[in-house]
């Protein structure tokens, strides 16, 4: 068990220590009421609270390159600029 630990660990985390996957929440806003949500106390917050595009750009700039990148949220969808970001 522990020696499969550790192989997921060495596919999750590239050589240089940095992880494969980046999830970003774009926004909190969630038009849906899921009993097993964990982020449900966080959600619908004010939308001043949200990065706005040019915090999001310079943010990524900052970031080493990524394999993977996740949108997530609340619901992604709610965002009425998600493609641009």
């Amino acid at each position: 068990m522990i020696l499969d630990d550790v192989r997921w660990l060495q596919r999750a985390v590239r050589p240089n220590g940095l992880p494969v996957q980046l999830t970003f929440y774009v926004t909190s806003r969630c038009n849906a009421k899921c009993a097993h949500c964990f982020y449900g106390e966080q959600l619908n917050q004010p939308a001043e609270r949200e990065l706005k595009l040019a915090e999001i750009e310079r943010m990524a700039r900052s970031l080493p390159r990524q394999l993977w990148v996740a949108f997530g949220g609340g619901e992604p969808f709610l965002r009425p600029d998600l493609a641009d970001v």
